[in-house]
């Protein structure tokens, strides 16, 4: 059942955090600007939604929600590349500041999820998780 739940957050992460930064042409692209809206904004609400309902640990969610945004910035990296190769000369740099931010704002996102779990025992998922 946890592998559905985080197969099912790791696309709707993919989503927002892809579709926003795909379509923004790479002139205009500024990491970490071009994360933060909307993409960031929805990792923190859904690890914590996650986290709360204690589908899985923090750090499966954590990496999850982290895989997906590497995952829409290697395929932005990939398109780009493809079409003009002297782009993204630092993607190395990139990929870190997608790792950095991403895993800021998820493991933040766990932990209010995980104190909300606790302060509503009854409402949240499974308890002692």
């Amino acid at each position: 059942m946890a592998f559905a739940w985080l197969s099912s957050a790791f696309g709707l992460c993919l989503v927002a955090v892809g579709l926003p930064f795909w379509l923004t042409p790479y002139s205009q692209l500024d990491l970490p600007d071009a994360l933060i809206l909307p993409g960031l904004l929805a990792v923190a609400p859904l690890a914590a939604g996650l986290r709360f309902l204690s589908v899985s640990r923090s750090a499966a969610i954590s990496v999850t929600l982290v895989g997906a945004m590497l995952v829409a910035n290697i395929a932005r990296i990939t398109v780009d590349t493809s079409i003009d190769p002297t782009t993204h000369n630092l993607f190395p740099f990139e990929l870190a500041i997608t790792t950095i931010y991403g895993a800021a704002f998820a493991v933040g996102g766990c932990i209010v999820g995980k104190l909300a779990g606790a302060l509503m025992p009854g409402i949240g998922g499974r308890n002692g998780q």
